[in-house]
């Protein structure tokens, strides 16, 4: 389950940012800052494994935790990114 954490809090954050835009309509402030909720989003998500089900994360301290989760988070961004650039060709 270690190697699986990954890429399952990205899914969860990018459903999750999704659900927020389907709510706030796409509001364009909200837009600008996606990044950073998508960031916080991944840190909460890993922390909250971190501290619910330990042996998920492969790692030593929170610090570690939150690192994972940041770039889990931002990766979700990335991903959505992707695949509108290849539905925009």
């Amino acid at each position: 389950m270690q190697t699986a954490t990954v890429p399952i809090i990205t899914c969860v954050v990018f459903f999750v940012l999704e659900f927020i835009k389907l709510l706030t309509k796409s509001n364009d402030t909200f837009k600008k800052f996606i990044p950073v909720v998508s960031g916080f989003l991944g840190i909460g998500f890993a922390v909250m494994l971190y501290y619910v089900a330990p042996s998920s994360l492969a790692v030593e301290n929170v610090v570690h935790a939150v690192m994972i989760g940041l770039a889990s988070g931002l990766a979700a961004t990335g991903t959505h990114q992707i695949f509108k650039q290849i539905v925009k060709e």
